[in-house]
C-alpha cells in the first residue's frame, strides 16, 4: 500500500529540485483601451542582484547584514538589511517594488543592472502571496504609443541621505508589444 505521505514529500522534492520560477505576462493596449497584444513566457533570469538581496534578507536579524548591489546607474551601493541606514526594511514615498518596460533588445545577463532602453516604470499594486505564489503588477501609461521589447521587477531603498537608489532584480526580453497603456504582471512560483 502507498503511504500518502510519502507520495506528498516525493512531489514536495521534485517542486524543490525545479528551484524559482518566474512568468511574465505583459498586455498592451492602444490609447482606447484595445488589447494590442499579449506575451507570456518564463522569466529569462533572475539577476545576480536578487541572488544577493535574498541571501542577506533571510539571515539572522540580530546582527546588520551588509549586501552590495549595482544600481541602475551602474555604482555599487552597501545596502543593510536589519539595519538603521540604507536599509531595506525601509519606509517612504517613491520605496519598494516597481515593474519597469523598455524598447532595448539584447540577451539578458546575469550581472545585468538596467534595461537597454528604459521606456516607463510603476509601482506594483500591493506584492500578493497565495498557494506558493508570489505576485507582483503594475499598469503603466506611456505619453505616446511604443513598442515594448523588456521588462524588469526593480527594487527602490532609501539612503540615509535621503536618495533613493533602484536595483534590478529581474530582466527579460520578448517579441514586442505595441502600445501606449501596459499591464506587466510578474508570478514568482516558490
Amino acid at each position: 500500500m502507498l503511504n500518502p505521505l510519502s507520495s506528498l514529500f516525493t512531489s514536495l522534492n521534485r517542486r524543490q529540485r525545479r528551484g524559482i520560477c518566474v512568468t511574465l505576462t505583459i498586455k498592451g493596449y492602444d490609447k482606447k483601451g484595445r488589447l494590442t497584444g499579449i506575451r507570456k513566457r518564463k522569466s529569462d533570469l533572475i539577476l545576480d542582484n536578487f541572488g544577493k538581496w535574498l541571501a542577506t534578507l533571510i539571515q539572522d536579524a540580530s546582527a546588520v547584514r551588509t549586501v552590495t548591489l549595482k544600481s541602475e546607474a551602474g555604482v555599487d551601493e552597501n545596502l543593510y538589511s536589519y539595519g538603521t541606514t540604507n536599509h531595506f526594511n525601509s519606509y517612504g514615498t517613491g520605496m519598494g517594488a516597481f515593474i519597469v518596460i523598455g524598447s532595448g533588445t539584447g540577451t539578458p545577463a546575469r550581472d545585468q543592472y538596467c534595461l537597454v532602453t528604459k521606456e516607463g516604470e510603476n509601482g506594483v499594486s500591493p506584492a500578493t502571496y497565495l498557494n506558493g505564489m508570489i505576485t507582483f503588477a503594475a499598469n503603466i501609461t506611456l505619453g505616446s504609443e511604443k513598442t515594448i521589447k523588456e521588462s524588469g521587477l526593480l527594487m527602490k531603498w532609501r539612503r540615509n541621505t535621503g536618495e533613493i537608489r533602484s536595483f534590478l532584480l529581474f530582466r527579460d526580453t520578448f517579441a514586442g508589444v505595441t502600445g501606449t497603456i501596459f499591464t506587466v504582471e510578474y508570478r514568482m512560483n516558490l
